[in-house]
């Protein structure tokens, strides 16, 4: 440790961490500092619908061949029919080639906004013949307004061609009726008294003075070249967003200092520096979300508590690897750089497979689903830079101030007695027959029961009510089956009720939710929440989700077995499915609905449970380059067994942060509970199903039982340790199979043996002895390695003698 460095890291820590805890109290608590208050969290982010109530209908343009222009056009002339309803803050936007998506705060009477965006807008006058003897194009101005007994109209003010037709119609139809349309939709059918000549008219029926305003709207500005259709409305109340961000503040407070403790628990001071980390990864998770307006959504919500027990994952990797150094005999500050080097194998292989899955959930996701999957990669990216670049930095600050100096700093305490390896392969069966068994059986529950599939996918409207007292169920369900004989209600809470209608849209739902709220005496909220999904759309969601995550699967099999090896990729993918259907089946047997959150889940599943997977075959292809003697399934099982505590701690993390969501914020179970049970049948599926099935592969289709990456004389394998300080070969001494090598630069990671030679310029190809090696391998001159035969072996003396030369660090 230099002693000039001490206080000037010591003092950079100090503001380090004064200036993270004064952002972080600043952002969760509301702070004056004298005439400026610092802005919350909470006011900084964008907040979207389901956050701030309101209003969201996507609509499809029918037209064969629209083009970019044309689809522009209705949005334009729907946007002007939302301004004209004095709509704060509305968001019209196009989605892919004949979609348009309508956001509209705080507006809640979602059928009747429905129903006037739907409308092409053709607006006719026909008289009783129907015969048209007015259009919409004679109209000068419309606007809404109160007629003498006080009813909502729109007043219509002619051009002077459509005053002299509106003054030949009503003269020939005096005291017969001449009805108002709206795409062939009567409005309003007055009876003509007497002719009129003065060019002006009223439209009467619109029960709300938001109506009137949309309805005046599209005969101004004309009727949409194209008709639209209706594909899912979802309206949500303002309750749900006030109630939710409070709950959502307290479960990421407590679900932080959770993982502080668990962090501190297991690594003492390197566990309170990635609690700093972790501390700057969510404001800096914060400020880009805001920075960027990306629009909080309770599943964005969802993906940014995951990523937060996700961040400190590579951190684990990180401080494990760092403690096996020190157990090979290197000092501190060796063994945290070995540390952060050996384990970034893993950390960039285990990310890379969750980006995957992040990238493709974005590409084929809408509305929420692609606000978690955001969220989700946003996360993911910082969370490297993070573990990656601040802890380290943090460290070297840590380490220069003097508190790093030890190993008992990092928790790390020598180990005594007999070390953790327990015969997986050996047990594999009893695991199969265990997994076979509860996957079977969801599945059998599954296909004969039939499974509880959401309106997302199966198409209909979901109703959400907010009772002042218990619900009378009994009572309630009496009331809607006069609307519907198969609507179905389920009671969430005391006070909440869930019903579901495939025959209802939000239109036809306004008078039962009248009906109950005059009942029970409901409030300005007692409508939480409309969701209306059509059958096309939903068909089209069920479509993309089984699309996103066959090409998940098939990504993440190519990737391992690029980075790997085939059977690896193989043993890996038979775990995601497992995982997959693991999730699925708990689903069918306790009846849970299957919707686009649990979707979302399950690709993040696919993405997130290969972590563990990925950090046990980097172990399992290191312990091959050096421990080549031993049977395939031995190496795997010790590599399971050195990596069984990084397994659990990883896991554990993302399992705290979730139960803490699952229980405090309850509006996105949605999402926490199969990720909850993914993230346990991937602890599992690593230890128990992946590396079994990849050693089956490889002892029946493997042509070795080594990597390739092992078996290559001049290629380095990524992630293997070096030979440990003090010790030379490894217990159990396996030959090469030429017994005659060119002479080449040294290989640092490998199972061949070096040798240094004391003379330049040797011949390029060489035999050499037993003895050879015993007598030269201590001279510190030219290093180069030595090739055995196919059967040689050494002797246990020679063994012994191996073992206690010293080769330098830097040498090797």
């Amino acid at each position: 440790m230099n002693k000039k460095r001490k206080a000037p890291s010591i003092i950079l820590l100090i503001i380090i961490a004064a200036v993270t805890a004064f952002l972080s109290l600043t952002g969760l608590f509301r702070v004056t500092m004298g005439d400026y208050r610092m802005k919350t969290f909470g006011e900084q982010i964008v907040k979207g619908l389901d956050l701030q109530g309101g209003t969201s209908v996507l609509l499809e343009v029918q037209a064969p061949d629209l083009k970019a222009d044309g689809l522009e056009r209705v949005r334009a002339l729907i946007h002007l029919r939302v301004d004209a309803t004095g709509a704060v803050d509305p968001t019209i936007t196009t989605e892919g080639t004949n979609r348009i998506r309508v956001d509209i705060p705080g507006k809640f009477q979602s059928g009747s906004i429905v129903d006037q965006l739907s409308k092409t807008g053709i607006l006719t006058f026909k008289d009783e013949t129907g015969t048209v003897v007015l259009q919409g194009t004679d109209i000068k101005e419309a606007s809404p307004s109160y007629d003498e007994l006080n009813r909502i109209v729109v007043l219509l003010r002619l051009k002077p061609e459509g005053v002299q037709k509106f003054a030949e119609a009503t003269t020939k139809n005096v005291g017969k009726r001449i009805s108002i349309n709206m795409d062939d939709k009567m409005l309003s059918n007055p009876t003509v008294n007497e002719p009129i000549r003065d060019g002006s008219a009223s439209i009467t029926g619109q029960s709300t003075i938001e109506e009137a305003k949309m309805l005046a709207a599209m005969i101004n500005n004309g009727a949409l070249p194209y008709p639209v259709k209706v594909l899912s409305v979802q309206e949500i109340g303002a309750t749900l967003g006030s109630s939710v961000l409070p709950n959502v503040k307290w479960a990421g407070i407590f679900g932080i200092i959770a993982i502080f403790i668990v962090m501190l628990w297991f690594y003492r001071i390197p566990g309170l520096l990635s609690s700093l980390a972790l501390a700057i990864f969510c404001l800096g998770l914060v400020y880009i979300t805001a920075a960027l307006k990306i629009s909080m959504s309770l599943a964005g919500i969802a993906g940014f508590l995951l990523t937060i027990g996700m961040a400190v994952d590579a951190n684990v990797l990180i401080f494990e690897r760092i403690k096996e150094e020190m157990a090979s005999g290197l000092d501190t500050k060796r063994s945290i750089g070995k540390g952060f080097s050996q384990a970034m194998s893993s950390i960039l292989d285990a990310n890379i497979t969750t980006l995957i899955s992040g990238f493709i959930l974005y590409y084929f996701g809408a509305g929420s689903v692609r606000g978690f999957a955001l969220n989700l990669v946003i996360g993911v990216l910082l969370s490297m830079f993070t573990a990656i670049i601040v802890t380290r930095l943090l460290m070297t600050l840590a380490y220069n101030a003097g508190l790093l100096n030890t190993k008992g700093a990092f928790g790390f305490k020598e180990s005594g007695g007999k070390k953790f390896n327990f015969q997986f392969f050996k047990r594999r069966n009893v695991f199969f027959i265990l997994s076979a068994v509860v996957i079977a059986s969801g599945l059998v529950v599954g296909a004969v029961r039939g499974a509880n599939v959401g309106i997302d996918f199966a198409g209909g409207t979901q109703v959400t009510l907010n009772f002042p007292t218990t619900i009378d169920k009994p009572a309630v369900d009496q009331v809607l089956k006069k609307y519907d004989d198969g609507i179905t209600t389920q009671v969430v809470s005391g006070t909440k009720m869930e019903i579901r209608s495939n025959k209802l849209d939000t239109v036809g739902f306004d008078k039962p939710i009248k009906e109950l709220k005059e009942q029970y005496k409901g409030d300005k909220n007692f409508v939480d929440s409309i969701s209306e999904i059509g059958a096309a759309i939903g068909s089209e969601q069920t479509g993309k989700a089984v699309l996103a995550s066959v090409l998940s699967v098939l990504a993440i099999l190519i990737y391992v077995a690029i980075r790997f090896k085939f059977t690896l990729g193989v043993g890996a993918i038979v775990a995601l499915v497992h995982d997959v259907l693991f999730t699925l089946s708990m689903y069918f047997l306790f009846y849970i609905p299957i919707n686009s959150p649990f979707i979302a889940a399950i690709l993040t599943i696919i993405g997130y449970s290969i972590n563990d997977t990925v950090v046990i075959f980097d172990r399992i292809r290191e312990n091959l380059a050096t421990k080549g003697s031993k049977k395939l399934e031995d190496v795997t099982d010790t590599s399971i067994s050195q990596t069984m505590l990084r397994t659990i701690n990883t896991s554990l993390t993302v399992l705290v942060i979730l139960v803490v969501v699952y229980f405090m914020v309850p509006q996105i179970r949605d999402f926490t509970l199969p990720l909850l049970l993914g993230t346990v049948s991937g602890v599992y599926s690593t230890v128990f199903i992946a590396s079994p099935i990849y050693v089956m592969l490889e002892k029946k289709f493997g042509k070795n039982k080594n990597f390739r990456d092992a078996a290559s004389p001049h290629k380095a394998v990524e992630g293997e340790e070096k030979p440990a300080h003090g010790h030379g070969p490894s217990e159990s001494l396996n030959a090469t199979k030429s017994s005659t090598k060119t002479v080449k630069e040294p290989v640092r990671y490998s199972n061949r043996y070096t040798k240094a030679r004391s003379k330049a310029g040797q011949a390029s190809e060489e035999v050499f002895t037993e003895q050879d090696l015993l007598n030269e391998s201590t001279q510190e001159k030219e290093v180069r390695e030595i090739p055995l035969a196919d059967d040689f072996r050494f002797s246990k003396t020679t063994e012994e003698k191996l073992k206690k030369i010293h080769f330098d660090e830097d040498e090797l």
